[in-house]
C-alpha cells in the first residue's frame, strides 16, 4: 500500500464514530423490543400489573372503566372498574345512605370476582332487607394503607357524601404509614417515564420489594411480612402506630365534616387467628386491642374481626394470603347488623340532594 493510499486520521476518527453510533443504536433498538415484548408478555399474563395510573395525591390509583382477567395458580377472576377507578359497578350515589369502604386489597377483592368482595355482598344483603335504600361504594385499592386512603377518601367524599364510613384496617398498614415500608403496585419513581407501564411496575415492585416480588411468583416460601409482624407486640413500632392513629383521625376529622358515622373495622391476616402461628414472634391480639381504644378516642365505632369465631384459616388462599369468597361471606355477615344500626338517621329521610350531577 502506498503513503497515498493509507486512511487519514480524520477518516478513522470518523469511522469509529460511525461504529459507536451504530452500535449505541443497535443496543437501544434491541433495548426498545426487549421492554415491548416484556411489556406484551406482563399484559397478556398479568394484567393487572398495568391495571393502575400514578397520582401524585396517593401515589397511584386504579384505571377507570377496566375489564379483565385476573389469574394465579390459586384463582381465576374477572375484575371490572368504573369510571371513578372502583371495583365493580358504578355506585348509585342518589339513594339515601351511602356507604363507603376504605381499604387495601382485602377490601378491593384481590382473589375474588365482582360479586363475591364483601362489599358487593354487604350491598346484596341490604338490598333484600331495604330495597332501594343502599349504595355501598367499594373504595378498596390494592396495596393502600391508612395514608392513601385517607386521601382518596378526601376526593370521593366530595362525590359521594358517605352517610358511612368504614376504614378496614390489615396489620400491614402501620410501617407503611410511617414510611418504613414503601410498596407501590405501579412505577411511582423515575421508573413511571418509561414508555412501558408494565416493565416499569415490575422494575419498581424488584426495586422497592424484591422479597415480596419472589415471594408472589412462587419463587419464596414465607419470606414476606415478617416485619410487619414485629409490629404486633406491645410496644413494638411506636412510630408507626403513632402515624396510623394520625392518619385514622384525619380520616374521622373528614367524615365529621361530611356529617358520616365511622367504623374501624380489624381486618386479620390468617396468621393472626387464635392458633396459627405467624412467620415471627407477634401477638395477634395487638392490633385489635390498639384499634378498639384508638377508635374510642376519636369517637369511632369498632369492629373486631378477628374475634370472628367463624373465620378460620381455610377461608384463606394458603399461598396468595388474601380471603378466599367465603371469606368474604363471613365478613359481609359480620358488618350488616353494625352498618344497618349507625345509618338509621338516612333510611328515615324521604329525599336526598342528586349528588354527582
Amino acid at each position: 500500500m502506498g503513503q497515498h493510499d493509507k486512511p487519514l486520521p480524520h477518516m478513522i476518527k470518523k469511522n469509529r464514530a460511525r461504529r459507536w453510533v451504530a452500535n449505541a443504536v443497535t443496543l437501544i433498538v434491541s433495548i426498545f423490543l426487549s421492554m415491548a415484548m416484556m411489556e406484551g408478555y406482563i399484559r397478556l399474563t398479568q394484567p393487572i400489573s398495568v391495571s393502575y395510573v400514578y397520582s401524585p395525591l396517593y401515589d397511584y390509583r386504579m384505571k377507570s372503566n377496566m375489564d379483565f382477567r385476573f389469574k394465579t395458580a390459586e384463582f381465576d377472576t374477572r375484575v371490572t372498574t368504573d369510571a371513578f377507578g372502583l371495583r365493580g359497578h358504578d355506585a348509585d350515589s342518589r339513594r339515601p345512605c351511602r356507604v363507603m369502604m376504605l381499604g387495601d386489597s382485602f377490601v378491593f377483592g384481590h382473589g375474588v370476582n365482582d360479586d363475591e368482595t364483601f362489599s358487593h355482598l354487604l350491598q346484596e344483603r341490604l338490598d333484600v332487607a331495604f330495597p332501594g335504600m343502599y349504595s355501598v361504594i367499594n373504595a378498596g385499592v390494592n396495596g393502600y394503607d391508612t395514608i392513601r386512603e385517607g386521601g382518596l377518601y378526601q376526593e370521593l367524599a366530595d362525590v359521594f357524601h358517605p352517610d358511612l364510613t368504614l376504614v378496614n384496617f390489615v396489620a400491614n398498614d402501620p410501617l407503611s404509614n410511617s414510611g418504613e415500608y414503601v410498596f407501590s403496585p405501579t412505577a411511582i419513581s423515575l421508573l413511571r417515564f418509561i414508555p412501558f407501564s408494565g416493565v416499569a411496575s415490575l422494575l419498581e415492585y424488584a426495586f422497592r420489594s424484591p422479597t415480596d416480588l419472589l415471594h408472589n411468583l412462587g419463587l419464596m416460601e414465607g419470606s414476606t411480612g415478617a416485619a410487619h409482624f414485629a409490629c404486633l407486640n406491645v410496644g413494638a413500632c411506636q412510630k408507626a402506630w403513632q402515624a396510623t392513629g394520625a392518619a385514622l383521625a384525619r380520616i374521622g376529622v373528614s367524615a365529621q365534616r361530611y356529617g358520616s358515622r365511622m367504623i374501624v373495622v380489624n381486618l386479620p391476616l390468617s396468621q393472626q387467628l387464635p392458633g396459627e402461628i405467624p412467620p415471627f414472634p407477634a401477638d395477634g391480639a395487638v392490633a385489635g386491642q390498639w384499634l378498639s381504644a384508638f377508635s374510642g378516642e376519636i369517637g369511632a365505632y369498632f369492629i373486631d374481626l378477628r374475634q370472628a369465631k367463624e373465620l378460620t384459616p381455610n377461608h384463606y388462599y394458603r399461598h396468595d394470603g388474601h380471603m378466599r369468597a367465603i371469606g368474604h361471606e363471613v365478613v359481609a355477615e359480620r358488618l350488616f347488623n353494625p352498618v344497618v344500626e349507625l345509618t338509621g338517621a338516612c333510611r328515615n329521610e324521604r329525599k336526598h340532594p342528586d349528588i354527582g350531577k
